[in-house]
């Protein structure tokens, strides 16, 4: 809110609300665990979080910069921010090679999420933390989002966003070697999907509410039509 409308402003927003959508995006990672433990409809709580938590940044930022393409630029930005994480990580290994004591700590803690990860990891013949796909499945539903244009039709948005985002995500970790015992029956997928949407609508009208607050007194650039 320092800078008046235009572009500085709308890259400030864009920048923070990256930041925010990529916490949130670290936040929900864990559900991949709960869907690994207990599956059923439990298989859906990543898209059933990310229901609430991306559809109430993407609208948020939506309205605020009154870009109409701002949920898109903002899911493409957590990509290249998390690929980045990875680099960086990468040559932090290479330069301090660092001796690994991972062994002894899974070994004393086999429940712990990181041991979990590990498994996972080894089920699905990868590496734990150097994965994008969680980074990857909120991209279809943003684009989604963007032709339905959240500045104007939040509810829609909304809605699109996380039907788009229960599908995409329940593709992507069904085919997924470990967690093919966790599969979900059709009764759970359908009751996913009600919640899901259920908590994208309450994530876009707290967005909205909070745009309303937030949006400058000169104006509310979210409701400019010009600006895509």
């Amino acid at each position: 809110e320092v800078y008046a409308p235009g572009r500085a402003r709308a890259a400030a927003l864009a920048l923070g609300g990256t930041f925010l959508l990529g916490t949130f995006s670290v936040l929900a990672d864990p559900a991949v665990q709960t869907a690994f433990r207990r599956g059923g409809v439990f298989f859906f709580t990543h898209a059933m979080l990310g229901g609430l938590a991306f559809t109430f940044t993407l609208v948020l930022l939506a309205r605020l910069t009154g870009r109409r393409s701002a949920p898109l630029v903002l899911a493409l930005g957590v990509v290249l921010v998390h690929a980045s994480i990875i680099g960086v990580g990468d040559l932090g290994f290479a330069l301090l090679q660092p001796v690994p004591a991972l062994e002894a700590a899974l070994a004393g803690d086999p429940g712990s999420p990181i041991a979990l990860a590990h498994e996972m990891a080894r089920r699905n013949g990868g590496v734990p933390g150097r994965s994008l796909t969680l980074r990857l499945v909120p991209l279809l539903p943003a684009a989604l989002m963007v032709l339905v244009d959240a500045r104007r039709r939040w509810r829609l948005a909304a809605l699109v966003f996380g039907a788009t985002l229960l599908a995409a995500s329940g593709v992507t970790l069904g085919r997924a070697p470990a967690l093919a015992h966790a599969l979900p029956a059709p009764g759970d997928a359908l009751l996913a999907l009600a919640l899901t949407l259920a908590a994208a609508l309450a994530g876009g009208w707290c967005a909205v509410r909070l745009a309303a607050v937030l949006e400058p007194a000169g104006g509310a650039p979210a409701r400019t039509a010009a600006q895509v």
